[in-house]
């Protein structure tokens, strides 16, 4: 799973905000070695500074500059809350907190959802045929179907990240399929 984590600093020159910054990332890191993440999980993945009238919502009263590191860790499920524990501890923000399959795991379990949705819609077709008093023959279509409009949209918003909860969800992968059958006589 993935934990991403943000570190900011703050100063009247870019390089005093940048350099505040980089003292709690780097002590973020070492608490984060501390609950037993090696270096190779830890990565620092963004690194902004912005002055005052580059921001959305500052103030007059805001430093001059602000800097923001984000460092994202690798870590097991039975290991996030130690390292979200650790990171709390130091002053970071939780940014992200999910899981994420392997391409290998991620496109096995794709088909067998893809499988399981066919066979499902076999069944589905079957039984409408035995109503009508005819027996499906081979499949002549199979089309995978897609969320129609925005709804891949909604599902990224669904998606959000989960800062509240140490474990995420599980993660789960579905497939609806159409299938179009030859039918014949009883």
């Amino acid at each position: 799973m993935k934990i991403g984590f943000e570190i900011s600093g703050c100063g009247e020159q870019a390089i005093g905000a940048y350099q505040t910054a980089a003292v709690r990332a780097t002590a973020l890191r070492e608490r984060l070695q501390e609950v037993g993440s090696d270096s190779v999980q830890v990565e620092t993945v963004d690194c902004t500074v912005r002055h005052r009238s580059d921001r959305f919502d500052a103030s007059c009263d805001d430093p001059t500059y602000r800097a923001v590191k984000t460092i994202v860790v690798k870590c097991r499920p039975d290991h996030a809350r130690d390292v979200v524990m650790g990171g709390i501890e130091t002053g970071a923000s939780v940014v992200e907190n999910r899981s994420k399959l392997s391409e290998r795991r991620r496109s096995k379990a794709r088909s067998e959802a893809l499988t399981k949705a066919t066979n499902q819609a076999r069944n589905h077709a079957e039984a409408i045929a035995a109503a009508e008093g005819v027996e499906l023959d081979q499949a002549l279509e199979v089309t995978e179907e897609h969320p129609e409009g925005m709804q891949d949209l909604v599902d990224d918003a669904l998606e959000t990240v989960d800062t509240h909860h140490v474990r995420p969800r599980p993660i789960e992968i579905s497939a609806r399929v159409t299938v179009s059958y030859a039918i014949t006589d009883s």
